[in-house]
């Protein structure tokens, strides 16, 4: 499933995720391989802030880890997520959407190669 809206935020946080903040979110996301499953590319997170998004052609672009959130630039568009993890150990992207909604979506996290 693309993505899944979040109706159930209580301070911030979908009931049942935790949200990864600081070290802990740097650890998960630098150096690591993000994929959506079906028809998205993966994305590749590596040191130093080398990104990269494979989809038809690999397109590179950069990532900074701040706080609570990753953003990436590609092509001069800058967009934000946030990062949580189920009680599963799986985890869940953030988007915030216009109106102050929340859009989530399942992801696959493995080491970057």
């Amino acid at each position: 499933m693309m993505i899944l809206f979040a109706s159930l935020l209580v301070a911030g946080e979908p009931q049942g995720l935790k949200l990864l903040t600081g070290e802990e979110l740097k650890a998960t996301v630098v150096g690591s391989r993000i994929s959506y499953g079906g028809r998205e590319g993966d994305e590749s997170f590596g040191p130093g802030g080398a990104y990269t998004v494979f989809n038809r052609a690999p397109l590179a672009g950069t990532y900074v880890v701040t706080g609570d959130q990753v953003c990436v630039t590609l092509s001069g568009t800058r967009r934000c997520w946030r990062l949580l993890r189920n009680q599963e150990g799986g985890h869940v992207m953030d988007f915030a959407l216009p109106g102050g909604q929340h859009a989530l979506q399942r992801v696959l996290i493995r080491p970057g190669d």
